[in-house]
């Protein structure tokens, strides 16, 4: 019994104390004296943990099969391998891949494990890939196991969508691949011909949404994303060039929506612009061709999974996790849909006048991948990658194995030749997580430039009204971690000095009803972030919104609710003055502290590079010549 270990996968935990209780989902480890929690031994070994996992998606990649590398064998053009497009060296644990944090939490336990005498090993969860992984561990270090499945909980789902998920990979993927094509052939040669005239030198590539158009618009091209950039650049007489990705958005639903507002661009820009969409070089021979690329990698799903699934990170083997996700990456829709990103991308920049500089939206999309490489191979000028929101610590799909960035001109990873990263927080963790130095460069946040003016021409309302503690909730998009973060405030309230004002503000794609929480009176509230904060007394946020970073660099406190089924996924994770909190008494705790503190000494904290002049913009995308290009080539 002393040497027996439990892993609770579960939300209820009522082992004999006898145990040695390993919490999966729970950041406290308050059960008794011999519970451990795995989501805080993760962020005590974060970096070394996040070097394990980026090493073994790079070994994949490596694996000789009959004397190539599998990155040679998925090559779809010339030293451009589907690869890097594909799920699982895209790491996209912030949305598509969750069970990457299985994964962390693993090469956690077996950190923890390694000097340990264990005999048993007794996992409660309803997970079948970690019980396989367990097992396996347990086989390898002759450990007896014991699995507690647990019946799944999930919500019964519409007929269509259950007939829809037991389709062979294949069938779903063409489906997709018609649906696709249906929903955009309208936009087929919009704003085309003056795409492949263009007489301007500078192109970016975005997306058909987040677009303003509050106030004054008359039908202009004005981008949340851009902000002040656009029209900077026509102060400056400089014509510029705008690719579309098409999402489907309230002012655009449908394909024939987006080119009436495309055409409306260009008529409104008078040659000062030109705007396309991505769906604009939608021909039969770009389906046919994407047809032809993908039959050619099909074969290679069976052919390779025997040599990559036994590849082990760290002596643990993972394969169980990611196999669905390999099958999917290659025969699924996610396969046809990156490789006709591909082709429509390909010809897009065909048609495109030779370039001097092209920016876009850095997240490490799959579309971006293939932008570059198309970009490249027509000999375009310099090509930036906009890092335009917060640059995660966890969000692993910026970035890779060191290994992975030095260049040998042989389906390497593509790189943009210049990282634009929008702060000195973002340029931190750029060089913490080791992307080339010479590569990166510091600009204007052009999403947050409004926080110069908020400094500038606001004045924090500090004045509290007798024993009062004024609350500004910020929630998730996502309503599991809004009602984790209500529920932990709710059972905090009791045990706070002060009384308390609570404002909630809901996340713009979640519906929250006040009478929910009859147990307090709160303040609904839909305006603006920054017209919320200069009247509040702390920001208690959700896990990974991005309006804790408007409160911190406001000046104002925040505390961020940790999700126990995600990694700290909170653009603040790695400011030591914010905090973050688990449970109810733990939240209590940190809004006593701020309530006993003079708040009029907060101050506001430098997180963003913020210059509405853009002068660092102007020089990037105005004074950049072949000499930049040539020397970021030879770093």
């Amino acid at each position: 019994m002393e040497n027996t270990v439990h892993i609770w996968d579960s939300e209820e935990i009522g082992s004999p104390k006898i145990y040695q209780n390993i919490l999966w989902r729970s950041y406290t480890d308050s059960l008794n004296e011999k519970s451990v929690s795995i989501p805080r031994l993760v962020e005590k070994n974060s970096s070394h943990l996040k070097k394990l996992f980026l090493a073994w998606v790079f070994e994949l990649g490596e694996v000789r099969v009959e004397g190539k590398r599998v990155v040679d064998h998925l090559e779809i053009s010339p030293s451009f391998s589907f690869w890097w497009m594909s799920l699982i060296p895209q790491k996209l644990n912030y949305s598509a891949s969750p069970h990457i944090t299985t994964a962390i939490r693993l090469l956690a336990f077996d950190l923890w494990a390694r000097d340990r005498e264990i005999n048993v090993i007794r996992l409660t969860s309803q997970n079948k890939a970690l019980a396989e992984c367990m097992q396996r561990w347990c086989l390898d270090r002759k450990v007896d196991f014991v699995w507690e499945f647990l019946p799944s909980n999930n919500s019964s789902t519409g007929i269509l969508h259950n007939i829809y998920k037991r389709l062979p990979n294949l069938c779903k993927a063409l489906i997709q691949f018609i649906r696709r094509i249906w929903c955009c052939w309208p936009l087929r040669k919009t704003g085309l011909d003056a795409w492949s005239k263009s007489d301007g030198k500078v192109s970016f590539f975005s997306y058909l949404s987040n677009l303003d158009e509050t106030g004054e618009w008359k039908g202009e091209f004005r981008s949340r994303f851009w902000t002040k950039l656009p029209e900077t650049l026509i102060k400056n007489d400089c014509k510029s060039n705008w690719l579309h990705i098409y999402c489907a958005d309230s002012s655009h639903p449908t394909a024939q929506h987006a080119r009436a507002k495309l055409e409306k661009f260009n008529k409104m820009a008078k040659g000062e612009q030109i705007h396309t969409a991505l769906e604009t070089f939608l021909s039969w021979q770009v389906i046919f061709q994407t047809l032809k690329d993908w039959f050619r990698i099909l074969h290679f799903a069976r052919k390779l999974e025997p040599f990559v699934s036994k590849v082990d990170c760290n002596s643990i083997h993972l394969w169980p996790l990611f196999k669905e996700e390999w099958y999917s990456s290659i025969l699924g829709a996610s396969s046809i849909n990156t490789i006709f990103d591909f082709n429509l991308l390909k010809k897009a920049v065909e048609f495109l006048p030779k370039q001097k500089i092209g920016a876009y939206l850095y997240e490490q999309q799959s579309w971006e991948l293939a932008l570059i490489h198309c970009w490249k191979k027509e000999q375009h000028g310099v090509l930036v990658g906009a890092q335009h929101t917060s640059l995660l610590d966890w969000n692993l799909r910026n970035f890779h194995d060191p290994r992975s960035y030095k260049r040998s001109n042989n389906n390497d990873v593509p790189m943009p030749d210049i990282l634009a990263v929008n702060g000195p927080a973002a340029m931190k963790v750029a060089k913490k997580n080791g992307y080339p130095k010479t590569r990166l460069l510091e600009v204007e946040a052009l999403r947050y430039l409004y926080l110069e003016d908020l400094s500038k021409n606001k004045k924090l309302n500090r004045h509290r009204k007798t024993n009062e503690l004024r609350v500004l909730v910020l929630s998730d998009y996502l309503a599991v971690n809004t009602e984790n973060q209500m529920d932990l405030l709710l059972g905090a309230l009791p045990f706070v000095s002060r009384d308390i004002e609570v404002t909630l503000k809901p996340h713009p794609a979640l519906n929250i009803n006040a009478a929910d929480y009859m147990e307090i009176e709160i303040n609904l509230v839909t305006d603006p972030v920054q017209d919320l904060l200069g009247s509040c007394d702390v920001a208690y946020t959700s896990p990974v919104t991005s309006a804790a970073v408007d409160a911190y660099c406001f000046g104002v406190p925040v505390i961020t609710a940790l999700d126990s089924d995600a990694l700290n996924l909170s653009p603040l994770r790695e400011c030591d003055d914010v905090c973050f909190v688990s449970t109810s008494e733990q939240l209590s705790e940190a809004l006593n502290s701020i309530a006993s503190r003079d708040v009029g000494t907060y101050k506001r904290k430098e997180f963003f590079m913020l210059d509405s002049e853009l002068p660092r913009w102007k020089a990037l995308l105005l004074e950049t010549d072949e000499s930049m290009l040539l020397e970021t080539q030879s770093n």
